[in-house]
Formats: C-alpha cells, structure tokens, sequence
C-alpha cells in the first residue's frame, strides 16, 4: 500500500510483510531513470531510501489494437493482428523484434511467408510505431494470441509492458 507524503516530495511509504532475515530488492523509477537498493529486514524499517540515478534502459510497450479479445474467425481466414510499439524506456531502443506465440499454433499461427519473428529495427525514446503481422485461422478451436517485443539495448524490465496477449479467440466453420 503506497502512500505519498505530499508535503515532502518524492517521498513514499510502503507497508510489506516480512520476516526478519527476508532479503527484500526495492526498486523505484520515473520515465528516464530508476534506483535499486537491497535491504534484509530486521524489525521496523524506516529511512530505507533509494537514489534514482541509473539511465533506463529501452523497454517496450507493446500493445495488440486487433483483434480484440473473444474474436471468432472462420477456417482458413487470414486476419492482420495491429500491434503499436512504444519505446518507454530511457534510452535509444536498438536491433528491436516481435515475436509471436499462440496457446496453440495449430489453431492460429503465421500466415505463409510470415515468420514468428518480426524485425522492428530502433526505436527512438519516446517513439511510437505500428506495425501488423498476417496471421491464418488454421483450424477449429479455441486459443490466444500473443505479441512479445525485446530490443538488444534492453535492460531491467520496470514497466512489464512488453508483452500484449488477446484471448478467447475461436475458430470456427460456418
């Protein structure tokens, strides 16, 4: 439970349970930088401070636009998934790629002549891309997509944004 002191700026408290001897990592950030300290408890912890002073590494925000959860689609429809890309991390996003999963791949996979795997190329700090992937119903049933974004410049994950993931997608034969 985070609570701010609004009359001592950046200032938080934050209440956990514990046992004396629990190693705790306690990590703070704002949009261009981040903080880690490592404590052990032992009884009350007050003034266990954290120093934002580390430049952010990229870090993606990926977000699937299309299709929406619980879409059907009938066999061997071919469908585009709309994937928008956002570098929020805080710094330049390098050798950048999508990759593609589903629950199960003999439902819904790549279309021919699409890989799993989708060059993105950089993204600038605070740039938006977007950018689609041509997906096939392959065959009856029921399973998720998801779309997961990784950069060779990335570095601690603050956010967990990276990944975006449509469920309850159904194919059907009408």
């Amino acid at each position: 439970s985070k609570t701010s002191h609004p009359v001592q700026t950046g200032r938080y408290a934050e209440t956990i349970q514990a046992a004396d001897g629990d190693y705790i990592r306690i990590n703070a950030w704002n949009a261009t930088h981040y903080g880690e300290t490592n404590v052990t408890m032992l009884g009350n912890m007050n003034g266990v401070n954290v120093v934002i002073n580390i430049t952010r590494p990229s870090e993606l925000n990926v977000t699937i636009s299309l299709p929406a959860n619980s879409t059907r689609f009938n066999v061997s429809a071919n469908f585009t998934a709309n994937i928008s890309v956002k570098n929020i991390g805080g710094s330049m996003a390098t050798v950048c790629q999508l990759t593609f999963r589903a629950g199960n791949l003999n439902i819904i996979n790549v279309s021919e002549g699409e890989n799993v795997t989708k060059t993105i190329g950089t993204i600038a700090l605070g740039q938006q891309i977007n950018t689609s992937i041509n997906l096939t119903a392959k065959n009856l049933g029921n399973t998720s997509i998801t779309i997961a974004g990784s950069c060779e410049s990335d570095g601690f994950n603050l956010e967990k944004a990276d990944v975006s993931t449509r469920t309850n997608m159904t194919v059907v034969d009408t």
